[in-house]
């Protein structure tokens, strides 16, 4: 199976490709997409950089380019859900943006709140281990740090977890009839502490990622 994936960060990208032997490089609109293959799968990975605009920018470049048959999203994620901790590992089931409000989701093109999980992919990720969750992923441009704003998110739109990507990835994937499946680590708390988050704290989540997601692709 051909397979895209899509990070935002480099650490991000670089927990997975220290596992693979990339066999070809390609430069394309100022972002490398490196190919790549491991057991029975064509990997093409990129970076795109964190945002809506570039996750969608590159994740379309990405299905144009190479026309995987489903595009995966790895990354860290804030959690909205009290009872989540640092490490814990997700696997999105829907996606929605939190800072567009719902009517105009529901009422404009293409007229959804939520983008839907592959099913496929969402059951094989859920067998793998017992302690990985199916969520519901909320996508917005700016990083949550305050208690209203995370608890208007909960409220509201009853996510789990909060990232920069994972609605933009999906919506595009829609679009384009691609199937797609986020995985994120939780790494902060979606409060005040959450902008001293570190490196190297965000490097081990990545890797725990990078794990499952070599796990699925062999199972």
């Amino acid at each position: 199976m051909k397979i895209g994936i899509v990070a935002a960060m480099e650490l991000e990208l670089s927990a997975l490709l220290k596992h693979l032997t990339i066999i070809k490089t390609k430069e394309i609109n100022q972002r490398n997409f490196y190919s790549c293959i491991y057991g029975e799968h064509q990997l093409e990975l990129v970076c795109c950089g964190r945002g809506k605009v570039n996750a969608t920018f590159y994740t379309s470049e990405l299905i144009q380019h190479f026309q995987p048959e489903i595009v995966i999203n790895l990354g860290v994620s804030g959690g909205i859900d009290e009872s989540l901790k640092i490490f814990d590992i997700l696997v999105g089931e829907k996606y929605c943006h939190y800072d567009v409000r719902k009517k105009q989701s529901e009422q404009h093109f293409p007229k959804q709140l939520y983008y839907f999980a592959d099913q496929e992919f969402l059951n094989r990720t859920l067998q793998l281990n017992s302690n990985i969750k199916a969520a519901t992923f909320g996508t917005g441009e700016a990083f949550v740090t305050e208690a209203e704003v995370k608890d208007s998110i909960a409220t509201e739109f009853a996510v789990q977890a909060v990232d920069m990507e994972s609605a933009a990835i999906a919506q595009c994937c829609h679009l384009k009839a691609t199937r797609f499946i986020s995985l994120r680590a939780i790494c902060d708390k979606a409060d005040a502490k959450a902008i001293n988050t570190t490196e190297d704290l965000q490097t081990k989540a990545s890797e725990k990622l990078a794990d499952i997601l070599l796990k699925l692709l062999l199972n």
